[in-house]
């Protein structure tokens, strides 16, 4: 399978500074206007070994401009760019025991880069936000599994996975701006359990669970809000800050426990005696996060629980070769969505 696939979006946002805005990890606090052009390509190929035997391999390659512009009153209108390519690998092996029963191992390897790629050249005293950073790069380890029953009717899903994150781009509130690194590594591994129910043609119902433990990892930092003397001395503390080590402090925005369900029907035109018109396919997800931690220097200060309802409508052609699709992401916690962005620094 080959494709290619491209993407524009325009956010009007409220309550980010513009640095803040082309950052991934760190929202902080004024606001602006974001327009995100997203061009993508993959690749995949699966290969059958006998019967019971699968490798597969895939790649993806995309690229992501991201156009920040802000209008604050009585200041001159500010704008700047940040451009990312992201690549990834992945490599699968599964052996499959009976029809729609299956287990395996697959291995990922995905990189991007840091920094903030304004065009501006790094000189001395610069805010920090315009500096370049290095890459991030991550390992993916993953165990599945998928057990069938009842004719496919039911299928019983596990899977265990391991994410070594190398230099992990950390940015963080300096006192003077955003001040970025990513000297230290994360760590994410954890669990996933579902459960696939087909109770009629066309129809699924969905419900998985997730158990995160995501941290950081070999990482140090500097906290400004504390005071400016080594604890216990009178002694300044040349770093202007206090020295924080932050190995083993979740990382922001990762929820611990996610509950999931999804229903899904498709309505075939067949049984009103008019096969041509195609089908639709009404659907309903709902998605639930555990309180997740905002600030690094603070890890018990946590943000409350999430829940996302999404629905969507598809129409099918008669062939199944054209879709068209109409979807509703977010449907109760705009306010949630919005407290996040605004306070979400450190």
């Amino acid at each position: 399978r080959v494709g290619v696939f491209a993407w524009k979006e325009t956010a009007t946002l409220l309550g980010e500074n513009i640095a803040a805005s082309l950052s991934p990890f760190e929202p902080a606090d004024v606001l602006d206007e974001l327009e995100t052009t997203s061009v993508a390509g993959f690749a995949r190929a699966e290969v059958w070994l006998a019967d019971a035997w699968m490798l597969a391999a895939g790649a993806r390659v995309s690229r992501d401009e991201t156009e920040a512009r802000e209008r604050s009153a009585g200041l001159p209108p500010i704008a700047a760019e940040r451009a990312e390519t992201t690549g990834t690998f992945d490599a699968t092996a599964a052996w499959e025991w009976r029809a729609g029963s299956r287990t395996g191992f697959r291995f990922a390897v995905g990189s991007r880069p840091g920094g903030f790629d304004t065009g501006v050249p790094e000189v001395a005293g610069a805010p920090a936000q315009l500096r370049d950073h290095g890459d991030e790069r991550a390992l993916h380890y993953e165990w599945f599994a998928e057990n069938a029953l009842w004719n496919e009717r039911v299928t019983f899903d596990l899977r265990l996975f391991w994410t070594d994150y190398e230099r992990y781009l950390l940015c963080l509130d300096s006192g003077f701006g955003h001040r970025c690194s990513n000297g230290g590594g994360a760590l994410a591994r954890g669990v996933e359990m579902g459960v696939r129910v087909r109770p009629a043609a066309g129809a699924l119902v969905q419900l998985t669970a997730t158990r995160l433990d995501a941290e950081l990892d070999d990482h140090r930092a500097v906290d400004r809000s504390q005071p400016r003397f080594i604890p216990g001395t009178t002694v300044q503390n040349p770093l202007f800050g206090v020295q924080i080590d932050l190995d083993g402090r979740p990382l922001l925005r990762a929820p611990r426990w996610q509950v999931g369900a999804l229903a899904r029907w498709e309505l075939d035109a067949s049984w009103i005696g008019a096969p041509w018109l195609g089908a639709l396919t009404p659907s309903v997800d709902v998605l639930y996060q555990s309180r997740t931690a905002h600030r690094v220097f603070d890890p018990d200060r946590l943000q409350r629980p999430t829940l996302l309802v999404g629905s969507s409508l598809r129409w099918s052609s008669a062939s199944r070769r054209w879709h068209v699709i109409a979807f509703v992401q977010n449907w109760l916690d705009h306010d949630k969505i919005a407290l996040v962005h605004a306070t979400s620094s450190q």
